[in-house]
């Protein structure tokens, strides 16, 4: 066997762009409301995404068109704001304008949370709260301090001065949580802060000078400890943001998601994605599909993060066939009959020498040995040995199953049939072109025929296989813990069937499972 590595090269994606009907390209926020609705803020404005189309929304006296800073309130709507000091909300399907900050901005972006409903306003010029129907504002904080971040179960705000981060709980005065004098010599302009495992994770950096380098910190005992950054994090000051999800740090930068476990006060990469893409967010919606948003490159998502896509030489990509090989490996086989097997735990994928120059049309493993079926003939391969010999009892095999230890259930172009794998003695159950073959587990064989699907009890009585009082014409078949066995179909979507009879439907016209 030859042998060579090979990278899973990323989880299998959508990528949204202008040619997908995306209103734009730079996008600086994302988050979804409580109907499921996904809600992009953009350089060309505030954008819904409804899984269909995109809708975009202004107001008269919004100037200019970018908005940033999406949070959901209490009422479950949606906020934003802008560069010169507006903030807006939806209501009834319209953008209303909350408040207006431009005299205290000066031109840069102001930081906006929820606190005991009303707003609270981080600017150049201080901190203010307004009340929630925006006729009250008074000033909080002074110029020195800017808000962090708000922890709305305990209804408080984390922000910070020169020397220290303080907090806000509902009704009480400041308090220092962590002292940052001996930080001075670093210039941070930006501390920012989330939770892992109940311990408080800071991450500080100086947006307006990048030669200072970015520091990880965690919380202990009301003081900071510095967490080693690999490089990746430090050049040039890529992090944009930072977030704690599914126990593990995900960092959005310049070059990528760069994605780490925290134990015993240390980062432990795991894995990147969108390498070399400027990443500006993230977001995991009701659905756990993953949604990146960039600053150059539209927006990704990630369907599932466990499927993963390799890549193999070309002249090998086609595969007609895969198997598990034990727990940590596949066999898979191409059209032109060629071999591998891939290491699920090295990514290491080994080359079998080439002993049948055809197509190969099934898999199938076995205790001891994996069978496989070409179109001209079969081999059997070895799991302790790992050699391949030739044995063409069970070529020409379009579909193949086990029935137990030792009986095969197949199909090919003319029949359905078993076979006993020690003595090879046949038993043909129907002279018909197959496709499909499945034995659930009631030990009930479920067969797709050229003119419907059949299952077979114990005894091999046939009962037809029926859907609306139309045969079933099946393009693959497998089962679900409860018993259910599915056949997807040409025409009629996903039937899920027990003991021969309909007890479930799904397609696509009709959305539906009964």
């Amino acid at each position: 066997m030859l042998a060579n590595k090979i990278i899973a090269q990323h989880p299998v994606y959508t990528h949204l762009t202008e040619k997908d009907g995306l209103p734009d390209i730079e996008f600086y926020d994302i988050i979804e409301d409580n109907e499921g609705v996904i809600w992009l803020a953009a350089d060309k404005g505030l954008f819904s995404y409804d899984g269909k189309k995109f809708k975009n929304f202004s107001h008269p006296q919004k100037r200019g068109l970018s908005v940033f800073g999406l949070k959901l309130d209490a009422k479950g709507r949606v906020w934003c704001n802008n560069i010169s000091g507006q903030i807006f909300y939806l209501d009834n399907g319209k953008l209303l304008l909350f408040y207006d900050f431009q005299d205290k901005v000066n031109g840069q972006l102001a930081v906006f949370t929820f606190v005991d409903n009303n707003v609270v306003v981080s600017t150049e010029t201080g901190v203010y709260e307004v009340d929630s129907k925006g006729l009250f504002e008074y000033k909080t904080l002074d110029e020195n301090i800017r808000l962090l971040s708000s922890l709305p179960k305990k209804d408080s705000l984390l922000s910070f001065d020169e020397d220290k981060i303080l907090v806000r709980a509902k009704n009480k005065k400041l308090k220092v949580k962590y002292d940052l004098k001996k930080y001075g010599e670093f210039n941070f302009n930006i501390w920012d802060v989330t939770t892992i495992n109940n311990i408080d994770l800071i991450f500080a950096y100086n947006t307006k000078n990048l030669s200072a380098t970015p520091k990880l910190y965690y919380g202990v005992d009301k003081k900071l400890k510095e967490v080693l950054l690999p490089k990746e994090l430090v050049l040039n000051n890529g992090v944009i943001k930072f977030y704690s999800l599914d126990d593990k740090l995900w960092f959005c930068t310049k070059k990528g998601v760069f994605i780490y476990q925290f134990l015993d006060n240390k980062l432990h990469y795991e894995k990147t994605y969108f390498k070399g893409v400027p990443i500006s967010r993230f977001l995991k919606d009701r659905n756990n599909n993953y949604w990146f948003t960039t600053l150059t490159d539209g927006v990704f998502i990630i369907p599932n993060l466990y499927i993963e896509k390799y890549s193999i030489e070309k002249d090998k990509e086609n595969l007609m066939a895969i198997s598990a090989l034990g727990t940590d490996a596949l066999m898979m086989g191409s059209i032109k009959g060629d071999l591998m097997i891939l290491d699920k735990n090295t990514n290491e994928i080994s080359h079998l020498i080439k002993k049948i120059n055809n197509k190969l049309y099934a898999i199938v493993e076995g205790k001891n040995n994996m069978y496989l079926s070409f179109a001209n003939g079969s081999l059997i391969y070895n799991k302790d040995s790992k050699q391949l010999t030739r044995d063409n009892f069970l070529y020409n095999a379009k579909d193949v199953t086990f029935l137990d230890e030792n009986n095969l259930l197949y199909a090919t172009h003319s029949t359905a049939s078993a076979v006993n794998i020690r003595s090879r003695k046949k038993t043909e159950l129907r002279a018909t072109r197959t496709k499909v073959v499945y034995y659930s587990s009631k030990k009930e064989k479920y067969i797709g025929y050229t003119d419907g699907t059949e299952m077979y009890n114990q005894k091999n009585e046939a009962i037809q296989l029926k859907f609306n009082e139309q045969p079933v014409f099946a393009n693959n078949i497998t089962e679900t813990t409860n018993n259910v066995v599915w056949v997807s179909t040409l025409k009629d979507g996903i039937i899920g069937f027990k003991r021969g009879e309909v007890v479930k439907h799904f397609s696509e016209k009709k959305r539906v499972i009964i």
